[in-house]
């Protein structure tokens, strides 16, 4: 009898110890499958970080060489044509493009952004010129997107677009300066951008 009862408690003895070792090699597995994701992830960011660096890099080379047509038409929202020579001054505009094949999502981030900075600087230096194909499109846009900045139509594609929303300063040289494609993931850092080149437009002689 007794030797069963030992004999039943070294198995209990056995089992709970291969309980307790699946239950914490189950944790340990788990871990390791969690800091994969998580390295995988980071991976990724740092990836998007480095393509975002480079698309802004190649713009700012395009953009050096590629001199915008001041005689391009724009139209207001009341329907009125414009040049665009004539809303640039000779200090400069800081202008943020927008394409409607852009990710609307994005952009509304990004406006939220800029309409914030209007609202706390009442700065007259910033414009916002969207292209679009046709004035309903272009309605429909501003209708559905609150935009505190004036807001153009453009039918024309700018010759150093990207894939998404960007700024730039446009001074009488009519060549783009100072481009910046921002980051989706570091929104708070379109707030310094801002200022900064709003501050050197306004101190310009």
């Amino acid at each position: 009898m007794w030797r069963n009862n030992i004999t039943t408690l070294v198995l209990s003895v056995f089992l709970l110890f291969m309980a307790v070792s699946c239950y914490f090699l189950k944790r340990k597995v788990a871990l390791i499958s969690f800091n994969n994701e998580t390295i995988s992830k980071e991976v990724g960011y740092l990836n998007e970080d480095i393509s975002q660096i480079l698309e802004n890099g190649k713009l700012m080379i395009q953009s050096e060489y590629s001199a915008i047509d001041p005689l391009t038409l724009l139209i207001t929202t009341r329907n009125d044509t414009i040049c665009l020579k004539d809303l640039v001054t000779k200090k400069g505009k800081l202008i943020l493009f927008y394409n409607e094949q852009y990710c609307d999502l994005c952009f509304k981030n990004l406006l939220q952004h800029v309409n914030d900075y209007i609202a706390n600087t009442g700065t007259q230096n910033l414009i916002l010129i969207a292209k679009y194909e046709n004035q309903r499109a272009f309605n429909y846009f501003i209708k559905h997107n609150d935009i505190k900045a004036e807001i153009y139509l453009s039918h024309n594609e700018l010759d150093f677009s990207g894939n998404q929303p960007f700024f730039f300063m446009l001074d009488n040289s009519f060549l783009a300066k100072y481009v910046n494609v921002p980051n989706k993931k570091y929104l708070n850092n379109i707030d310094l951008y801002l200022r900064t080149v709003d501050e050197y437009i306004t101190k310009k002689n």
